[in-house]
């Protein structure tokens, strides 16, 4: 054999033996103790409108001191997202509730950044434990049977309207509170938790408190009112970023999980998305093509 058959042949089985301690996240369940962190990641903003995506940090939400780019596998890099670390803190299964995210005081350009992105109906992608965020809706135009649906993500906003209270038409507004549904499923047969599920119901929120402003410690008095006015994009001014955490025992297995999204409500085509693709398609196809073709 000659010598760079043998220098082929040992690379390939050096390479064999360093696998066994490769890992792709999502690939293996991880168990999550109770208390422990669990990371919310950040994605990117889309729209079936304008098939254009924005990074998540292209607008002025809230951001931790250090935006670290994460890949969480190789279909992502393939569909162009790009996942960031977010300032949004989780400890499994401990609820929170109206925790304060940040206050921001919005510049009437960014005021007019967020409404036309509202226009425009872009959605909010997040990531946990490589699970995309999905919005649930009930399908009530059946009386008799009621079907649940999931959309990705969650909207950035909403245009008001006469039906909807507290609003005005041709106003656009910010859905700066957040609920966060995550469903954790245990077991005999391993020691923790492991996420099957993750929700967000958006809602917006003019948010008021009296006295000075002491950050994570102010006592806001819109958390609790159901009756709180909604937050219009129309001039500059204090915005109050909130979320609440809700957790939620469920039966559903790990490898199960992914099921939910085959319950998927958006049936629009994302062109951009395709044509991505398929260049990617042939740009690797070529390559492999030019090897071939010298070796």
């Amino acid at each position: 054999m000659p010598r760079t058959r043998r220098a082929r042949a040992a690379l390939l089985l050096a390479s064999l033996v360093q696998t066994n301690g490769f890992y792709l996240p999502g690939v293996a369940p991880r168990e999550y103790q109770k208390g422990e962190h669990v990371e919310i990641k950040v994605n990117k903003l889309s729209s079936t409108k304008t098939q254009l995506p924005y990074e998540y940090y292209a607008l002025p939400f809230c951001q931790p001191e250090e935006v670290v780019y994460v890949a969480e596998n190789l279909g992502e890099l393939l569909r162009g997202d790009r996942i960031m670390n977010s300032h949004y803190e989780l400890k499994m299964q401990i609820p929170e509730e109206c925790k304060i995210l940040c206050r921001k005081e919005l510049t009437a350009a960014e005021v007019g950044e967020f409404s036309t992105r509202i226009e425009e109906d872009y959605r909010v992608h997040w990531v946990m434990d490589n699970l995309p965020s999905a919005t649930k809706y009930v399908d009530e135009t059946n009386p008799d049977k009621h079907v649940t649906i999931y959309d990705l993500g969650f909207p950035l906003g909403f245009r008001g309207a006469d039906d909807i209270p507290g609003t005005k038409p041709g106003i656009n507004y910010l859905n700066n509170h957040l609920l966060l549904t995550v469903k954790y499923h245990t077991d005999e047969s391993f020691e923790g938790s492991r996420i099957v599920g993750f929700e967000v119901e958006p809602s917006s929120i003019k948010h008021a408190y009296s006295g000075e402003w002491k950050g994570a410690k102010t006592a806001l008095s819109t958390c609790a009112a159901s009756s709180a006015p909604p937050l219009p994009m129309q001039a500059a001014g204090e915005v109050i970023f909130t979320y609440d955490v809700k957790w939620e025992h469920s039966d559903i297995k790990w490898a199960s999980r992914w099921d939910t999204y085959l319950l998927m409500g958006d049936e629009q085509i994302h062109w951009f998305s395709i044509i991505n693709s398929l260049m990617i398609v042939l740009f690797l196809s070529g390559m492999v093509a030019m090897i071939m073709m010298r070796t």
